[in-house]
């Protein structure tokens, strides 16, 4: 199957964000984002300086509280219901989307009826689409680079963007490190985390679920435990269901896919956050 090309055009940064980086045009700027996996420096080069990816986590401005999120918005009882759940349950299910409002800092977090955070042991990842400029550059890409694409194409190219975005696991894991004792307790847009790479797993499947949910693919975050040659501790990644039935497993930190429609050996290292093993025994 041919996979169509899309032009990337400066429309996808708001008019309204004095902010954004407009890019100059290339010759012949086309681009698909299942080219992504080729990994060709200029391409994803061009994507980074379209998402303003900031190569150094700015320190004295997290420190300061400068990147503290001062939106407007306030929490509606649907998501202060689905920050809890997320709390209680450990996971975001097929059937529910991530809405405006949603707060993720961790599974100790502790929140007031109203959604304000009493307790965190690092920042508390926020979105609010309004103000998140960043998430809705990547949203506006997505929907427009995926148009006409199966599922499985649109899970691919959105599994490859997060990974293309993204400095390796390594460098972007420190980085998150780093932001969760600098912003602790304070709430931070998820784009402007992206902006600073300062990304691990609960940032990227956080970011994966809400692509999926734009595009219409039913996906879910499961919040666990995992193995690997590092050793053992707690993780955050995806699943996706297809129409047809299948189910995926989505590792986007790992950058893993595997097929969990049955039980699967090379999902054996995957733990509920009680231990127990979830995709095969």
């Amino acid at each position: 199957m041919k996979i169509p090309q899309t032009k990337i055009i400066n429309k996808f940064i708001p008019n309204n964000y004095a902010g954004a980086v407009k890019t100059k045009p290339y010759p012949n700027d086309t681009f698909c984002l299942t080219q992504m996996h080729n990994n060709k420096p200029a391409l994803i080069d061009r994507i980074r300086t379209f998402l303003r990816l900031q190569p150094k986590l700015n320190a004295k401005s997290f420190a300061s509280g400068k990147e503290t999120y001062r939106g407007p918005y306030i929490a509606s009882a649907k998501s202060v219901r689905q920050t809890n759940d997320y709390i209680n349950k450990n996971t975001i299910g097929f059937d529910s989307e991530i809405v405006n409002g949603f707060r993720d800092a961790g599974h100790n977090a502790k929140f007031t009826k109203f959604g304000d955070v009493i307790s965190s042991k690092r920042e508390v990842i926020t979105i609010d689409r309004q103000y998140d400029d960043y998430l809705n550059n990547v949203i506006n890409y997505v929907r427009e680079n995926t148009k006409g694409l199966s599922e499985k194409e649109k899970v691919k190219s959105i599994y490859n963007l997060i990974s293309d975005i993204s400095e390796d696991a390594y460098k972007s894991t420190e980085k998150s490190y780093e932001l969760a004792k600098l912003a602790k307790g304070r709430e931070v847009l998820l784009g402007k985390i992206f902006e600073h790479n300062a990304v691990c797993c609960r940032h990227k499947s956080l970011m994966f679920k809400i692509l999926c949910d734009e595009v219409g693919i039913k996906s879910s975050i499961v919040r666990g435990i995992s193995m690997d040659m590092s050793g053992i501790g707690g993780h955050v990644w995806n699943e996706v269901k297809l129409s047809s039935g299948k189910k995926i497993l989505i590792d986007t930190q790992n950058k893993k896919i595997i097929d969990i429609s049955k039980p699967n050996p090379k999902a054996a290292l995957y733990f509920d956050a009680n231990n127990k093993a979830l995709y095969y025994r």
